[in-house]
């Protein structure tokens, strides 16, 4: 008997010490909770992959570069803050404008170093994929027997002199919103380069200059530095595969055609408008650059490497977005500016007319109003240049601000009282 009390007690007492463990671990559990379990504050991390590259953190702002005199920040006659992106810096400009009264020119620009244009499957995609209007295009890899050829887009190359290497092209879409222009004067002979000045409709001028620099030949960029210093205008853009490392555009290393370019924008006052990401796959380095000159910061609205774009070739498009608009307000009907012929110059209107429609050329597909608006594009344009004009302006009368109906009437009573009073 004293056994069988002795078993009940000792598995009484393991159930009591079993209770007792279930219930220290649930106050535990819920008395002193984990606080790796429970934040006071939930944050979202993203992380930024680069196809074909090492991952990259992208930094909003940076705040210290190694050459801070490179871009002139004392001699800006830009008055808006340099570090706000450019969209922010657009929508401040047009917050309070009449938007009917704004003609607005989107100009789309696509740089790429093909590495041979026959290669490079999938660009042609990307051009349809960003509506692209211009494309620039260095190691064309072109010759007499393979020139450069895209649809029905208007070519402006440089090949490389008795080889099928390097080159450079600039094509230009067919559109009804601007004209293209082949300026040879500002081209280099020394290394492949194209030069294009675009008009638009409202007159507005985007030059556009594409260079290609080698990268065993600093000598050449040093030609190129000085070019740019005697030849750069206003409403300028440059693109190209100038082999130029520098600091300030985010490399980590430098070389002599970086240190050459700094001193060039130093003194040109140009800005590189890269967005800091790799422009070679499997590389660091950023050697294809997108360059403006100051007076045209504002109209930029991006400035993209287009990483996970797949094109054929060892290097990366940029993607350069431009809005140019004018706020000019319509002229009234009173105010219309007329031809003046009489003062016209004869001799540069020879001279104009012959220059622009010497190397006019039409395509088999454009119809019959686009070969209309191109040409009359180019006559507009020679009248601009060559024709003055001016204006009749007619003078209202403007009441004064106490002149009501009362006083209408009674001047006409006083006047109809003199005539009666002469008359008599």
């Amino acid at each position: 008997m004293g056994k069988t009390l002795s078993l009940k007690g000792n598995k009484s007492l393991k159930l009591y010490d079993a209770i007792i463990v279930i219930v220290l671990v649930i106050v535990l559990t819920y008395v002193n909770p984990i606080k790796n379990v429970i934040t006071a504050e939930k944050k979202i991390v993203k992380k930024n992959y680069v196809s074909n590259q090492a991952n990259v953190v992208i930094v909003e702002n940076y705040t210290k570069f190694p050459h801070l005199n490179v871009q002139c920040l004392e001699n800006w006659s830009i008055k808006e803050n340099i570090s706000t992106r450019p969209k922010q810096i657009q929508i401040v400009q047009l917050k309070n404008i009449n938007k009917s009264k704004i003609f607005f020119n989107k100009m789309e620009i696509l740089f790429m170093n093909c590495h041979s244009f026959n290669t490079a499957y999938g660009l042609s995609n990307t051009i349809e994929k960003y509506d692209i209007d211009i494309l620039c295009l260095n190691e064309t890899f072109e010759n007499t027997n393979n020139p450069v050829k895209f649809k029905d887009w208007i070519v402006y190359s440089s090949p490389r002199p008795n080889t099928s290497r390097g080159g450079a092209a600039i094509c230009i879409r067919p559109s009804l919103n601007y004209i293209s222009e082949h300026i040879t004067t500002n081209q280099l002979d020394s290394i492949e380069m194209t030069c294009v000045k675009i008009t638009f409709k409202d007159k507005k001028i985007i030059n556009i200059w594409c260079p290609y620099v080698p990268p065993e030949k600093p000598y050449l960029m040093g030609d190129l530095c000085k070019h740019i210093n005697n030849k750069i205008k206003e409403n300028t853009v440059i693109v190209g595969d100038l082999n130029a490392k520098s600091y300030q555009w985010n490399n980590k290393t430098e070389n002599m055609h970086g240190k050459l370019l700094e001193e060039c924008m130093t003194k040109s006052k140009l800005i590189c408008i890269n967005d800091c990401q790799a422009t070679r796959r499997k590389s660091d380095s950023i050697i294809d650059l997108s360059i403006i000159t100051q007076n045209i910061y504002n109209d930029v609205i991006e400035c993209t490497t287009l990483s996970h774009e797949n094109i054929q070739s060892d290097h990366i498009g940029i993607l350069t977005k431009l809005n140019s608009c004018t706020n000019n307000p319509a002229p009234s009907e009173n105010e219309t500016p007329k031809w003046n012929i009489n003062k016209a110059d004869l001799d540069a209107w020879k001279s104009a007319t012959e220059e622009s429609f010497q190397n006019l050329e039409f395509f088999n597909n454009q119809s019959m109003e686009e070969c209309y608006q191109i040409s009359e594009d180019k006559l507009m344009l020679c009248m601009e240049n060559t024709i003055p004009k001016s204006t009749k302006h007619i003078r209202k009368h403007h009441k004064p601000c106490w002149w009501n109906k009362s006083v209408e009437e009674k001047k006409k009573n006083t006047c109809s009282t003199n005539v009666k009073e002469i008359s008599n």
